[in-house]
């Protein structure tokens, strides 16, 4: 019998590095926002994006945790999509009350 050892080292890999403005718009079948890692692989997604727009994504459910752990961000504004909305207002506390600029707008 022949034994075999596979060493597999983790990657570190930065997703967007650059990135600072980010606006999604009328994506209205939209409902989840996440990435699942696979492996080893350690990401960092987005680390400087500093202001953020979700308009009109009525079924997004939830903000992914890279964005909700964010400490670039400084701009969140939400508009005309309820269920994140309500998640803002409810759920999201801890993290609203680090964005100096938050506004959620809800319209028909």
């Amino acid at each position: 019998m022949i034994e075999t050892s596979l060493s597999t080292s983790s990657s570190s890999v930065v997703a967007f590095p650059n990135l600072k403005t980010l606006k999604f718009h009328r994506m209205e079948e939209w409902e989840e926002w996440d990435y699942e890692s696979r492996g080893e692989e350690d990401i960092t997604i987005m680390p400087r994006l500093s202001s953020l727009t979700i308009g009109y994504c009525k079924k997004l459910k939830m903000l992914p945790d890279y964005i909700l752990q964010s400490t670039t961000l400084q701009e969140l504004t939400i508009i005309n999509c309820p269920i994140i909305s309500k998640c803002c207002k409810e759920d999201y506390q801890s993290f609203i009350n680090r964005i100096p600029h938050f506004k959620v707008q809800d319209r028909d």
